[in-house]
Order: structure tokens, then sequence, then C-alpha cells
């Protein structure tokens, strides 16, 4: 078995006094990961469907969390997007992007994002994770068709976020954490104003993954969305839910899953 790596033994002891009712949790999971391939929650835990209702069609989950929504509004929200979605992917091949295609925001967590931006009109949305900017366009895009709203994004890297187009700047903070830190994105995040949206897409580890759900939940507005992607990887993103009693639905996308929940 190769050896493991020292790095994430030395983040949870930072993490520590954050939550230390996480940290036996995510050590034995970490163990378990390297050991069977698997993290100790998925492989020993509750079936994660007994847990989260499970989409394979982002309708079926925009149904269910906006359902005061009429049917021909997620119609046009659905037009809007896709014109969106196809402009995005004629920049991305025609500019250098320093990260992989791969890491593209996936077209139903998009769609998803995007509807859920336009219909609950937050005027504070915060995203984690940014890497080429996919998700900040659509976010951008949606802000920009409301009216009013403002992204903050946040990284630990400043060649991010180039397929936001210099016209679509003008409601984009972009936080670049220098210690890369969850303390400093949590300081970074109480001089925010109450979150209205927030979507996870940094380190998917679940110590990290679930304390950053935890600090962006206890900030979350009163109608506001917690959304997460990768949430197949452990049950972080559930328990992040439960744990401030929002019903979370899980979206099948095409090559991972994706998480939504609305207060």
């Amino acid at each position: 078995m190769p050896r493991m790596s020292l790095a994430p033994l030395r983040r949870v002891v930072r993490v520590t006094p954050l939550a230390p009712d996480l940290v036996g949790r995510a050590l034995v999971g970490r163990i378990a990961r390297r050991v069977a391939g698997r993290s100790i929650d998925t492989a020993t835990g509750p079936g994660i469907g007994t847990r989260a209702a499970i989409d394979s069609d982002p309708r079926a989950t925009l149904g269910a969390l906006l359902q005061d929504v009429p049917v021909d509004q997620l119609d046009a929200f659905e037009r809007e997007y896709q014109e969106i979605d196809h402009e995005i992917v004629a920049r991305a091949g025609s500019r250098p992007l320093p990260m992989p295609p791969e890491w593209r925001t996936e077209q139903q967590t998009g769609l998803t994002l995007y509807s859920l931006v336009r219909a609950l009109k937050p005027q504070i949305v915060v995203e984690t994770g940014i890497a080429n900017g996919w998700s900040s366009v659509i976010f951008l895009r949606a802000l920009q068709k409301n009216g009013s709203g403002a992204l903050h994004s946040f990284d630990v890297r400043d060649d991010v976020g180039k397929l936001v187009d210099p016209g679509e700047r003008s409601p984009w903070t972009l936080h670049i954490l220098k210690k890369g830190t969850l303390q400093e994105f949590d300081e970074t995040l109480a001089t925010l104003p109450p979150v209205g949206l927030f979507f996870h897409d940094s380190d998917h580890s679940y110590l990290h993954m679930r304390l950053e759900l935890r600090m962006a939940g206890a900030r979350l507005a009163e109608h506001g969305a917690l959304c997460s992607d990768d949430v197949s990887l452990s049950h972080a993103y559930v328990e992040a839910c439960e744990e401030i009693g929002l019903k979370p639905r899980l979206l099948v996308d095409a090559h991972k899953a994706s998480g939504f929940a609305v207060r």
C-alpha cells in the first residue's frame, strides 16, 4: 500500500479547533478510503438513498425545490441556460485555459444552479473552487438577468475564472485565500450579508467539505439554497443539510452527482 501523505494530517490538526466533533470521523474515513477505496460513511453507514431523494432529471429536482414556480417559467430558464451553455462552450474552445476541460460544471448541474438563481433571486451568491470559471459565468449571467445581486468566488489560486469576460465582472468579487485555510474562508464569509445561494466545488475531502458547508449553512439566508458538487464521495453534504434541517436532493449528472437544498 502506498505511503500516506502527511499533508491531510496537518490539515486535520489545523481544522481541529474549528470542528472537534468531526475530526475523529474524518481520520477514520481517511484510513478507510486508503485501505478499502471507500469512505467510512459510504462503506458502513446508511445508504445515501435513505437520507436524500435522488433524481436523474434536473426538472424533477427543480420541481421539488421550486414548487411555486410555474412550469412555463422553468421552461424559460432552461432556454436561457442552453444559450449560455453554448456560449461558454465556444469560449472554452477559443482561449487558453489553465485547468482541464473536464473540470467544467456539468450541464444538468449548471441548469439547476442557473434556475435556482433566477427563481430565488439571491442578492449574495457564494461559490468555492472556481477552476476556469464555468459556474462563475452561469451565476453572473443569472444575476444579470435578475437585474441585481453579487457573486463572491473563493479559491486558493489567482489564475482562475478565465472564462469570465470583462463585461461580466462588475458584480463579481474574487477572493484569493492566501493562507488556503478554512479559518480564512470563514472570516471572509462573516463580512458578507446572508448568503442566498452557496455552491461548494473546492476540496472534496470529507472534513473540508463538511466544515465548509457548515460555515456556509450558518450564514444561509431565510430562503437560501445550499448546493454542492461531487456529493457522492462521502455523506458530508447530506450530513450538513441534516444539521440545519434541510431536505437535500441529489442530482445524478453525466459523470458525478450534485446536491441541492432550499431553506
